[in-house]
């Protein structure tokens, strides 16, 4: 990698792990949304875990923005390029991930609801009670 400009080459280091997290992240989010559909409760708690954890490098890493971190080499631009493609991925797949949440959880209202009101049609006991 050259680094004939002011520490081109630990820019570009740096701006390969922030796209690298953001590749994680996408991954996660895909991962999640699979999860949510097929009910699988403790995957996707492991997802939004690991989702937690890439965030807060990101957030760690906020400085390393394009047009300011990756200029003065073409892998720079190259790689500002792929990191806002990447960021609108997140964005795009984070906003889908919210909307299936949202539809898991008016569907379990539902349900919810559901059951409470045929707790009050419906008395175990008294069933019980008229089959004998």
């Amino acid at each position: 990698m050259p680094t004939s400009g002011k520490g081109v080459g630990v820019v570009d280091d740096l701006g390969e792990r922030r796209l690298e997290l953001f590749r994680e992240l996408a991954a996660s989010l895909e991962r999640a949304q699979r999860a949510v559909m097929a009910s699988k409760v403790e995957q996707m708690i492991r997802e939004t875990s690991r989702q937690q954890e890439i965030c807060g490098e990101l957030r760690a890493r906020r400085d390393d923005k394009p047009g300011t971190a990756f200029t003065g080499s073409s892998r720079g631009a190259e790689l500002a390029g792929e990191l806002m493609r990447i960021e609108k991925r997140v964005a795009e797949l984070n906003r889908l991930y919210a909307a299936l949440l949202r539809r898991a959880r008016r569907t379990a209202e539902i349900f919810c609801r559901a059951m409470a009101s045929s707790a009050l049609t419906y008395d175990p006991a008294q069933m019980e009670m008229t089959h004998r």
